[in-house]
């Protein structure tokens, strides 16, 4: 039977290391993905609830003032009827 050299088995082993080392990283990076996924879905979540709550509230101030165009910047309303 024959051996390999040292030098040999040293690099082999090296690259097992950094392939489990590859690997690993591969986990917590997939690991990663999924807790993003659910912080992604939950932002989206939030936003919905924020748009829903402000057409709301604009449904309610054309209630009040009727239809038109609101300038945000000096709170003047202009009537469109």
């Amino acid at each position: 039977m024959s051996k390999i050299e040292n030098k040999e088995k040293e690099t082999l082993e090296q690259m097992n290391r950094v392939e489990q080392e590859t690997l690993f990283n591969l986990g917590r990076v997939t690991c990663d993905l999924e807790v993003l996924k659910e912080q992604k879905k939950m932002v989206i979540g939030r936003i919905s609830e924020i748009q829903t709550k402000r057409q709301a509230y604009i449904n309610e101030l054309q209630e009040k003032y009727g239809e038109g165009e609101l300038n945000l910047d000096t709170g003047e309303f202009t009537s469109t009827k």
